[in-house]
């Protein structure tokens, strides 16, 4: 038994488990639009799908999202990888949609400020160099770990993604 295996469970080897949990920043920039022209995710478009569905027309004919993968030269630029991700969606992004870490007051906050119709583009760093950590809480399996992602502690984390937001 390890000194400190505060939780008691008996260690078969010794190992760095959970000390290089590295996890995706983004960064969501919502835009709104004067028109009617994308869709409105907090509304059911039912005319729009009957559309699609009897003519194969319309606003759902064409998905318009899309990716680009591209890299940032900031310390590297003969790297082989690309270091964002940037997604555009033909709608505003949905608060709380896969951005569950967000805590209710924050999500409080964003929701009223969605346009109703937009556009949005959502930058994902696809490497980060921050470095956090992942501990079990109890023996249960049923108690979720705790997480501590470190999220923006290295600067070069920040810098790629304001340069993938110009």
């Amino acid at each position: 038994m390890k000194a400190n295996n505060y939780i008691q469970i008996p260690v078969r080897a010794n190992l760095p488990v959970g000390k290089n949990y590295r996890d995706q920043n983004s960064l969501i920039l919502t835009y709104s639009i004067n028109t009617t022209l994308t869709s409105n995710s907090n509304k059911d478009d039912i005319e729009d799908k009957l559309e699609y569905i009897l003519h194969r027309r319309g606003r759902y004919s064409s998905t318009i999202d899309g990716h680009v993968f591209s890299k940032i030269p900031i310390k590297d630029p003969t790297k082989a990888y690309p270091d964002i991700q940037i997604e555009f969606l033909r709608s505003p992004a949905d608060i709380g949609g896969n951005q569950g870490a967000l805590i209710n007051e924050i999500r409080r906050e964003l929701e009223p400020r969605k346009p109703e119709y937009g556009f949005s583009l959502i930058l994902f760093s696809l490497h980060p160099e921050s470095t956090g950590f992942l501990k079990l809480r109890s023996r249960n399996p049923m108690v979720s770990p705790m997480i501590n992602p470190n999220t923006f502690s290295q600067p070069d984390d920040v810098s790629k993604l304001i340069s993938g937001k110009r």
